[in-house]
């Protein structure tokens, strides 16, 4: 499970308690960039946890990447693939700030130019998002994905 903003962590972390799978953050992002020597991709990080995510998963080894959720555009009125972040939340006595999706044309250009490094290194990325901005990766629906890979 991979975030970058520290406030989905502060807000949402407990509530994934059920999650047994590995917990990544955007320090383990940079950590992983900066061990693996020079950045392979053009753009470090796209502005975007997901980027981040699929860019992590290729460092550590990845060939075939499947995206989920990468509108990249806002879709029926909203900014994510799920409903919009509040713009703030209490934590405790602490209020934390969220973001929502307000650069995705950004988005778009950075992950073009990170879609043309991952080809060249041999990284098969599909996308399986229902809706989506996204032209730099091949698209398949996840029953498609699920019969091919799995």
């Amino acid at each position: 499970m991979y975030a970058s903003d520290e406030a989905f962590w502060q807000v949402y972390g407990p509530k994934t308690e059920w999650f047994k799978g590995k917990r990544i953050t955007y320090k383990d992002y940079m950590d992983a960039r900066q061990f693996s020597g020079a950045c392979r991709f053009r753009r470090h990080d796209g502005g975007n946890g997901g980027h981040q995510a699929w860019q992590y998963a290729a460092w550590k080894g990845a060939k075939k990447i499947a995206l989920i959720g990468f509108d990249h555009q806002h879709t029926d009125g909203r900014k994510h693939c799920h409903e919009d972040y509040p713009r703030q939340v209490k934590v405790g006595s602490e209020v934390v700030n969220f973001g929502n999706a307000e650069c995705t044309d950004f988005w778009v250009k950075v992950m073009n130019s990170s879609a043309q490094d991952a080809a060249a290194m041999g990284i098969e990325i599909v996308n399986l998002s229902r809706e989506t901005a996204l032209e730099c990766f091949p698209r398949m629906t996840v029953e498609e994905f699920t019969e091919r890979y799995i």
